[in-house]
């Protein structure tokens, strides 16, 4: 249940744990969000610099992962390729915006080899948070998968909430330059 590469939970090691963590959290009144992230243009990058730079990225991801959630409640998995999941428990949308624009930047920020420093690589993140006593998990991780193909179809490297959930929120935070609602 453990992904070897990154050390996080596998995709059935997320399932196993998620959905229970959800509903208590549910249970007890607070909100629970979720990120659903990938590598951009991960098969260029493969295919540029090798698999080694790939694997390297992926591990990367993971660590920035563990550090921008910090001390938060989070239950985190690489759900398969380049794709990684993040269910972030008691956590509202603001704050979950506020962590997905740091996974950009901090990536944005990492070099993957240290002879080419152009070498960086990027991700896309959709994010979706639920309110208590709202759906299930599976719709809520369905509608945030949605929001990650909208920021990859807009040119990845940025944030894409549930454009449902964002009536007046972007235009009082200006300083979030990754969010998109497409």
């Amino acid at each position: 249940m453990i992904d070897s590469l990154t050390g996080l939970l596998s995709r059935p090691g997320f399932d196993a744990v998620a959905a229970e963590a959800f509903t208590k959290t549910q249970r007890a009144g607070q909100p629970v969000s979720a990120l659903i992230c990938d590598i951009d243009a991960f098969r260029g990058l493969n295919d540029r610099y090798g698999h080694e730079a790939g694997d390297r990225a992926l591990r990367n991801l993971a660590e920035v992962l563990e550090e921008a959630i910090g001390l938060r409640s989070a239950i985190f998995a690489r759900q398969g390729g380049d794709e990684f999941a993040i269910l972030l428990l008691g956590i509202d949308l603001e704050e979950a915006i506020t962590i997905a624009e740091g996974l950009c930047e901090a990536c944005e920020a990492r070099a993957l080899i240290r002879q080419d420093p152009a070498a960086k690589f990027t991700v896309s993140v959709g994010v979706g948070t639920e309110a208590s006593g709202a759906s299930a998990l599976g719709g809520l991780l369905k509608q945030t998968d949605a929001a990650l193909h909208r920021a990859k179809r807009a040119g990845g490297n940025q944030v894409s909430p549930r454009p449902e959930r964002l009536v007046g929120y972007l235009s009082a935070r200006p300083q979030l330059r990754k969010v998109r609602t497409l």
